[in-house]
């Protein structure tokens, strides 16, 4: 398995993970005031991707040829690390990444469309030097990494606030 069919993996179980979480009764309802819903983790996800999609596709359509393996710097592979769940702290989201109301019944169709962007991203993206070719942050413009490293944070975020959903609806079931 090629590390691009892993990411596209990673990808698939972030879907299916946020599928199965919709299922649940609870998917929208509050824990308490202050703390997301679980279906508030998943569009937060859907806004997330919609920053981080575009300068992705930027640096993957400018990459020149290269697939691999994929390197990660000792910072990309801590930014990761610090992303991966569970918390090892937490972090206030800024306003414009906080979920903004929504019809529970169109989050999860949302973040399928932007998973469904970025498998047909990864499909261009094999074969391309992505750890070659960087991109700025779209969160912070002091921070750069390899586009390989933002899509392994992007998935590293994905289960982060996939597992903070998970949380939220078995809190809501005792």
């Amino acid at each position: 398995m090629t590390q691009i069919e892993g990411l596209r993996e990673q990808v698939r179980a972030a879907l299916d993970r946020a599928r199965a979480l919709e299922c649940d009764p609870n998917w929208s309802r509050l824990l308490e005031a202050g703390v997301w819903s679980a279906a508030q983790c998943v569009a937060h996800l859907s806004q997330s991707s919609d920053m981080m999609l575009p300068p992705l596709e930027e640096a993957v359509h400018s990459a020149g040829t290269g697939p691999g393996p994929y390197r990660l710097n000792w910072k990309e592979r801590l930014l990761i690390w610090y992303m991966e769940p569970p918390y090892r702290l937490k972090v206030k989201t800024r306003g414009g990444f906080t979920p903004q109301p929504a019809e529970p019944e169109h989050i999860l169709m949302d973040f399928e469309q932007r998973q469904h962007r970025l498998e047909e991203l990864l499909n261009v993206a094999e074969g391309k030097a992505l750890d070659l070719v960087r991109i700025t942050s779209p969160f912070s413009a002091n921070v750069s990494y390899s586009a390989w490293a933002g899509l392994m944070l992007l998935q590293a975020h994905q289960r982060r606030h996939l597992w903070q959903a998970g949380q939220i609806l078995s809190r809501l079931r005792i």
